[in-house]
């Protein structure tokens, strides 16, 4: 283990390390299984475009049935588009017709059909599960839009949660102005890397995210932040355990980044999941850095978690005599009741313009009241989007005092 005193932070060098198509193949065995689409210019200007309109299919590709633009055989049920929505009338008026009439001005989206049928080789050599990811992002915040989950089952809900989350959005509008940490790694982002998606990663109890400074283990927190799951409860010390085992075993390989020297890991974030015989499945790494996602912690959390940690190590070292240092033991933050649960939309902070009928949507999803869900959609009516931003936060709100 690493002294840790000064290691708050990932350094430099960690952060290209943490890059998803350096880390994949710097870890080996540890890695899960994954491959790589490279990003065009045409793919960039699709994620940094307005709205959530998905291209066609390529010619002669057959959709899925998971596929959002999946239309189902006339008279069968199913097939529900990105522009559809339950219990709709037949005929628009008033907050359809200016949803729908926003709709239509924007600007179509490039086909991609080589970048989807890129994709959908990926889905054959590795399928039926993918998790889509960028150099530093993992679309967790544009799972709303996929059943608040990143896994993804078809292109077309690759292409969603990416077009839904705002950090690949931010991600995709970066001028890299000077050569990345490891400039002979070229610059991030132009790579979609997706990741086989293990059945145990499909079990939210099981699921934790690591933190790491130092190379000490200082806290786990469940990575399902919004959900309230009472299974994750016995799995407490199991996770530790597993953690710690992961941890030693990432931090125990150097990462080539391209410079003269190997990197080893000794600040960062892991995510992973815990098997039914305790074993840790790595499913993520990421840098810890000021704005990274601490999920249910705070950073006084990891600064107290870490003083603690290096008091039982200076103690242990020095065998001082006097009243013994507690043992430090990771805390394992989960959501303990239905009522700390915090709904999706009430956790995103920055939230797109989104057409009416979609927020009455999310609103019910979250649980919202009818009332709040009206609101959603009367402040779309009005015609401001910020307004519209504020109804959804309000429904979120809503939401959540119902529990």
């Amino acid at each position: 283990m690493a002294d840790g005193a000064g290691d708050k932070w990932s350094t430099p060098q960690e952060l290209a390390a943490t890059r998803a198509e350096v880390w994949l193949p710097g870890l080996g065995r540890l890695s899960p299984g994954y491959d790589v689409v490279p990003i065009t210019d045409d793919v960039r200007e699709f994620l940094r475009m307005d709205g959530i309109m998905l291209p066609p299919p390529p010619p002669g590709h057959v959709l899925k049935e998971r596929d959002p633009r999946y239309e189902s055989p006339e008279g069968a049920e199913g097939g529900l588009s990105l522009d559809e929505f339950p219990d709709s009338p037949g005929a628009e008026s008033g907050a359809d017709a200016d949803a729908s009439s926003e709709a239509s001005s924007l600007k179509p989206p490039p086909p991609l059909a080589e970048f989807q049928v890129e994709i959908s080789g990926v889905f054959e050599a590795h399928g039926p599960m993918l998790v889509p990811r960028l150099s530093w992002v993992t679309p967790w915040d544009g799972a709303w839009m996929n059943g608040e989950e990143a896994q993804c089952g078809s292109v077309g809900e690759v292409l969603t949660v990416l077009k839904a989350s705002d950090a690949v959005t931010e991600a995709m509008g970066t001028e890299v102005d000077a050569p990345p940490p490891g400039g002979a790694l070229g610059p991030p982002n132009a790579s979609l890397v997706l990741l086989d998606f293990d059945d145990v990663f499909a079990r939210p109890e099981r699921c934790f995210r690591a933190f790491v400074r130092g190379g000490h283990l200082l806290a786990l927190s469940q990575l399902r932040a919004t959900r309230f799951l009472p299974e994750a409860k016995a799995l407490r010390e199991v996770a530790v355990g597993a953690a710690e085992s992961l941890i030693d075993a990432v931090s125990g390989r150097g990462i080539d980044i391209g410079a003269a020297d190997a990197v080893f890991l000794n600040t960062f974030m892991v995510d992973f999941a815990v098997t039914p015989k305790g074993r840790p499945r790595l499913l993520d790494l990421h840098p810890l850095a000021p704005d990274s996602d601490l999920l249910l912690l705070e950073p006084s959390d990891l600064d107290d978690a870490q003083a603690r940690c290096l008091a039982e190590d200076a103690a242990t070292a020095e065998a001082a005599a006097g009243p013994d240092v507690p043992a430090f033991v990771p805390e394992v933050r989960l959501v303990e009741s239905d009522k700390e649960a915090t709904p999706e939309l009430a956790r995103r902070l920055e939230l797109m313009p989104l057409p009416a009928e979609l927020a009455v949507l999310m609103s019910q999803a979250a649980g919202a009241s009818g009332g709040a869900a009206a609101a959603a959609s009367g402040a779309q009516a009005g015609g401001a989007a910020d307004s519209l931003e504020g109804a959804i936060r309000m429904a979120a709100a809503a939401a959540k005092a119902e529990k």
